[in-house]
């Protein structure tokens, strides 16, 4: 890594699950033969939102033989990045952008094999693997854990009961969904944490935290042996078992009716009281 390269925001905001071709010598996917390969392929639906990497100066937007719709823009110290493959462009030729700013929309133009942005950081004219400076792909299948859970908590507590300001394991949640938004945010600094909009993932800053804080309220509420009016919540039980809330992961004070003998000091049964409830 160069010692003078930028300290770049991810251009998708980590919108993409994998890369599909990393800088290098690869096989050309149209001619068959070995050929550089100056940046790195991001699979995104057509139409995601392109952020720029670092705040800088657009020197070229429009058509580049190949690239199809182009943006570069030039940085300090002589970098410069470049999203290629673009279905619309936000910028024209000497604006001013800020690093994080939208500048256009993913596509599928150019020498291109499926929809996807190309992405470029370069030193002057040599490319520079950018992989390093954007940091890894997010891990989609916690973000689909945790948007499973989040539905199952609107669902199972009902939209308008579940939605807004929540306490799980002393962290604040507000859950909002709006026509076929849904997300997610924390009272921190952290802000917006996850967003999903007609199954496209938008946002996506879950922390492992997170995820299990919401898998240990997602398996609660579709726990055994809990009848409904017993279900927990992230706060504790439902006001109709006449519990007390506490912690998530601690106790409930008072205990829960079942079918069965009563469970006390427990969110949920454990082994030797289910085979009691059995």
């Amino acid at each position: 890594m160069p010692p003078e390269a930028p300290n770049l925001t991810d251009p998708l905001k980590h919108q993409y699950r994998r890369v599909s071709s990393r800088m290098g010598i690869r096989r050309d996917p149209f001619t068959g033969k070995q050929r550089m390969h100056a940046g790195i392929d991001l699979p995104v639906p057509v139409g995601t939102p392109v952020y720029a990497a670092e705040g800088g100066t657009v020197t070229h937007a429009g058509y580049r033989k190949g690239y199809g719709p182009t943006v570069d823009i030039a940085h300090q110290r002589g970098w410069k990045t470049r999203y290629a493959h673009l279905s619309k462009l936000q910028v024209k030729v000497g604006e001013t952008v800020e690093k994080g700013q939208q500048v256009a929309r993913s596509g599928n133009i150019g020498r291109s094999t499926g929809p996807h942005l190309h992405f470029e950081l370069r030193d002057g004219n040599r490319p520079v693997d950018p992989l390093p400076h954007i940091g890894k792909p997010p891990h989609t299948g916690r973000a689909r854990a945790f948007e499973r859970a989040a539905r199952t908590i609107l669902d199972r507590k009902g939209k308008d009961t579940a939605s807004g300001e929540r306490s799980y394991r002393g962290l604040s949640y507000d859950i909002a969904q709006k026509d076929n938004t849904l997300s997610v945010s924390t009272r921190d600094e952290r802000g917006e944490i996850f967003k999903i909009k007609d199954g496209q993932l938008l946002t996506n800053r879950l922390s492992h935290r997170d995820a299990a804080v919401f898998a240990d309220v997602e398996r609660q509420l579709k726990a055994p042996h809990l009848t409904h009016t017993d279900v927990p919540t992230a706060t504790g039980l439902l006001p109709e078992a006449g519990l007390k809330p506490d912690r998530l992961e601690g106790r409930a004070t008072g205990s829960v009716t079942t079918s069965g003998p009563a469970v006390k000091n427990s969110m949920l049964p454990n082994r030797k009281q289910q085979m009691a409830l059995e």
